[in-house]
């Protein structure tokens, strides 16, 4: 999305394996770091001149991995975290994280965007919610239409309890996952199309 949608100049991003770090490099990244065994903080102040980066897209659902991205922001940039976001990675217990105070240091802003919310509980969304919503689904669609984002699905799964919980332990492991799950909600439309 960074390069093909965006067009940012300079595209870094991270992986654990050899395939997902030649996948980054395929989707347009410029650098992609191995987050297993570099230091990528310190890979990123290099390439930057210790200035930071615009904008970071932390999808690590991490503590740990929230924290060191938000070092990586530069001042005046933009930290974004998709899904729950620091201090609550996970819906039972809240923890005090510095990443909050780490932004504020830059003059950075926090951008969380809880998709599960939007959808789960649309009540409890404002009219600029719904819109900033509404023009991203939008985006995203126009994104893909033009091929400029294509997602890298490397499996399906049924919606059910039982796979969707095997899918998200594939996921925390680390095991047989390029890219992302498609949870398939209802077969009878998947299979129509």
């Amino acid at each position: 999305m960074a390069a093909r949608a965006l067009r940012a100049g300079l595209v870094i991003s991270s992986g654990s394996s050899p395939q997902s770090i030649a996948l980054a490099r395929q989707s347009g990244a410029h650098h992609v770091f191995d987050y297993r065994h570099d230091d990528v903080a310190a890979k990123i102040a290099e390439l930057t001149g210790g200035q930071g980066v615009d904008l970071v897209f932390d999808a690590t659902y991490s503590e740990a991995g929230f924290i060191e991205t938000a070092k990586t922001v530069r001042q005046g940039g933009s930290w974004v975290v998709l899904g729950i976001g620091p201090g609550k990675t996970t819906q039972l217990v809240e923890t005090h994280s510095p990443v909050d105070s780490i932004l504020a240091e830059r003059g950075a802003r926090h951008v969380n965007i809880n998709l599960l919310r939007y959808f789960s509980e649309p009540a409890t969304l404002d009219d600029e919610a719904k819109t900033f919503l509404a023009r991203g689904m939008d985006l995203a669609m126009e994104w893909a239409a033009r091929g400029l984002v294509v997602p890298h699905v490397s499996q399906t799964i049924d919606g059910t309890v039982e796979a969707i919980n095997a899918g998200l332990q594939s996921l925390k492991a680390g095991r047989d996952v390029l890219g992302k799950l498609a949870v398939i909600v209802d077969r009878n439309l998947a299979e129509e199309k």
